[in-house]
């Protein structure tokens, strides 16, 4: 990422022990999530990199689920959120989602939430879903059902993860 070009000027990649994380050059790199300041200027750049893509003539974009982590390149704390929001700023890109988790959330709700956004934004949705294997926040949102992050190692909480997996996406489809 090293002087790319962004709406806003260039971007420099920056590490850190666990992240590597673009910010606009010179400023400092303190995570964006730790920061109200900061976590809103990422928000306003991310949207200002996505319209370029789009004038860029890309299709669109998408991002990951990541409830609970706005640190590095894990920004995308709720993706129906930040689908809308750069949807609003848009014409024709198309928002998504890669890796909606259908263990740990309501995949009744969820299918209505992505049934909204595509409905509010022109039919510029798409989905693809997971089985969740993020600890810090799939054991948060499955807690009520018992349902955690899980390896392919054929655990208990493998099967229970597995199983929550199959039965959301017959109820979603």
């Amino acid at each position: 990422m090293n002087d790319q070009l962004h709406a806003g000027g260039r971007l420099h990649e920056v590490q850190d022990s666990r992240h590597s994380i673009c910010t606009p050059a010179g400023e400092d790199t303190q995570l964006g999530g730790r920061d109200p300041a900061r976590f809103n200027k990422m928000m306003h750049t991310m949207r200002d990199q996505m319209v370029l893509a789009e004038e860029l003539d890309n299709d669109g974009f998408c991002l990951t689920e990541r409830h609970m982590q706005v640190e590095g390149v894990e920004c995308a704390t709720n993706p129906l959120f930040w689908n809308m929001y750069v949807a609003q700023r848009s014409k024709n890109f198309k928002v998504g989602q890669l890796g909606r988790n259908l263990t740990a959330m309501n995949p009744i709700k969820t299918a209505e939430d992505i049934a909204m956004l595509d409905h509010m934004t022109g039919g510029r949705v798409f989905a693809g879903f997971s089985r969740g294997n993020t600890p810090r926040w799939t054991a948060t949102m499955g807690q009520y059902l018992d349902i955690t992050s899980a390896e392919s190692d054929k655990s208990k909480a493998y099967q229970r993860n597995r199983h929550a997996l199959y039965e959301n996406w017959r109820l979603i489809k």
